[in-house]
């Protein structure tokens, strides 16, 4: 049975802030699709299953010492918790770059899992990446780096000063990266395109450029799309194996 004292109790509140908050920013294991019961009920389960692994606290002396651990771990939470949302931001942000170089940047459809509006490539790229999220076992990473967090930077484990600031930089700007490693087939192709038609409107200026420009780029950016299905995916995919190891890089030191 387990010891439940106010040090235990204590404990396992601070872990489920940790978990609550990595679990918040996944979409797959905590989106809006899924019950609000059954996302609480999958926290504390992995708090119940975490806690033999963590180091004892003991509870500070004043009620602010107790909120300062729980914004603390909420911080640590939220910036593991990134390292797993900015696997799919890269799928996002790489589907509304293509969908604006294709012309099918308007075409917007409701994200069921996140209860927003996307186009219908980030969608597809969305979904795209939420099954290679478990068929990738990226899943099992999530949550033995959170056990292993535990280690790393035990609960109550005090925060530096500016702690944060450069790791959300660095986010920031893989996943920019990313996005664009992804999109850089189809910002080619079109810049091209754009080039051929610009020439034609010189060459030929009673030719309707606007129309006929805008049904080539739709129909050969889904053709690309198609033809770099592969690519895509790879990319995901290599994105998806740094998930756990990028959860543990940003922890505090």
């Amino acid at each position: 049975m387990l010891p439940f004292n106010p040090n235990f109790i204590y404990l396992a509140l601070l872990i489920f802030i940790r978990i609550g908050v990595i679990l918040a920013l996944c979409p797959p294991l905590g989106g809006q699709a899924i019950p609000v019961r059954m996302r609480v009920l999958l926290g504390l389960l992995l708090t119940y299953l975490a806690i033999g692994a963590a180091p004892a606290v003991t509870i500070p002396e004043s009620y602010l010492g107790v909120i300062v651990a729980g914004l603390q771990e909420a911080v640590v939470g939220l910036m593991m918790g990134m390292a797993v949302r900015l696997f799919f931001a890269v799928a996002e942000m790489a589907g509304q770059f293509i969908a604006r170089e294709i012309g099918l940047a308007m075409s917007l459809t409701i994200n069921p899992v996140e209860g927003t509006q996307d186009s219908s490539m980030s969608l597809l790229l969305y979904y795209i990446a939420g099954v290679i999220f478990f068929l990738g076992q990226f899943h099992h990473d999530v949550i033995e780096s959170f056990v292993a967090s535990l280690h790393w930077a035990p609960v109550g484990h005090a925060l530096s000063a500016g702690y944060g600031v450069g790791q959300i930089i660095a986010i920031s700007a893989h996943v920019i990266y990313t996005a664009l490693q992804m999109a850089a087939p189809f910002l080619a192709v079109m810049f091209l395109v754009n080039l051929a038609f610009a020439v034609l409107g010189k060459v030929a200026p009673n030719v309707n450029v606007f129309i006929v420009s805008f049904a080539v780029r739709t129909g050969l950016g889904l053709w690309l799309v198609a033809a770099s299905a592969g690519l895509l995916i790879q990319l995901l995919y290599q994105q998806g194996e740094r998930v756990g190891s990028g959860m543990l890089s940003w922890l505090p030191n």
